[in-house]
């Protein structure tokens, strides 16, 4: 009786693992990536920027319409003058006016990591804390906590 009953808990237990392998499976780890609507939604979203060399200059497409327009260096391609000179634009918390988003690119932190990437990441926030906006001059226009 007591062989019995050990088989039965074996068998179940192999139940259950491969149940929840054929889950992980089918909701994660089979290699689809992310669902369609995901990437259309990504797609679709709406992206301002500002042009770095007339801040009045602003810009709202889609992800999808920056991709077509293509980028150099971190820089949008202007779809009026064609010059790579768009940046990512965040609203001033006083003027509510889009300025330019100060913020670092992939090569800025190529080939770090711990320390040295954390002390990168905490420059930038040092970068957003000092800034003053430009049209109305008041400091940290992006309401960062002091670093």
């Amino acid at each position: 009786m007591a062989e019995w009953k050990k088989g039965v808990s074996v068998v179940g237990l192999v139940l259950i693992i491969v149940a929840v392998i054929s889950w992980l499976v089918a909701w994660g780890m089979g290699g689809r990536g992310e669902p369609e609507w995901v990437e259309e939604e990504r797609a679709n979203r709406d992206i301002v920027m500002v042009d770095e060399n007339d801040i009045d200059t602003v810009v709202t497409k889609t992800a999808g319409e920056w991709a077509e327009l293509g980028q150099k260096g971190g820089k949008h391609k202007n779809p009026d003058t064609g010059q790579y000179s768009m940046i990512s634009a965040a609203k001033c918390v006083y003027c509510e006016t889009y300025i330019p988003y100060p913020q670092m690119t992939r090569d800025d932190l190529k080939g770090l990591s711990g320390q040295a990437r954390n002390e990168k990441l905490k420059e930038l926030d040092r970068t957003k804390f000092d800034m003053v906006c430009p049209k109305c001059q008041q400091r940290n226009p992006f309401n960062v906590p002091e670093p």
